[in-house]
């Protein structure tokens, strides 16, 4: 990405400055949350210890597919609010 705005940059075209998102981060409380969130809805069989490794992101990516959300395996607190209800 850097390489092309450096070359927009030298084409004289002026490079798009969007502000980054500033979603403050997850409290490993939360990410645990998560955690025992997917593990009673039988996503995830795991440690819950709020670490969001491989098998962590893989649980959460099928439960945004079972539930109609973009596959990314990130993390939000409104989906830590859904899975903890």
């Amino acid at each position: 990405m850097g390489v092309c705005l450096l070359a927009e940059f030298a084409q004289g075209q002026v490079p798009v400055r969007k502000p980054w998102p500033t979603e403050p981060p997850l409290s490993r409380e939360a990410k645990m949350a998560a955690q025992a969130g997917l593990a009673r809805l039988g996503f995830y069989e795991g440690k819950i210890d709020g670490d969001m490794g491989r098998k962590s992101r893989a649980s959460l990516r099928a439960w945004q597919l079972a539930n109609g959300r973009p596959r990314d395996g990130y993390l939000t607190a409104d989906q830590v609010a859904a899975l903890s209800m």
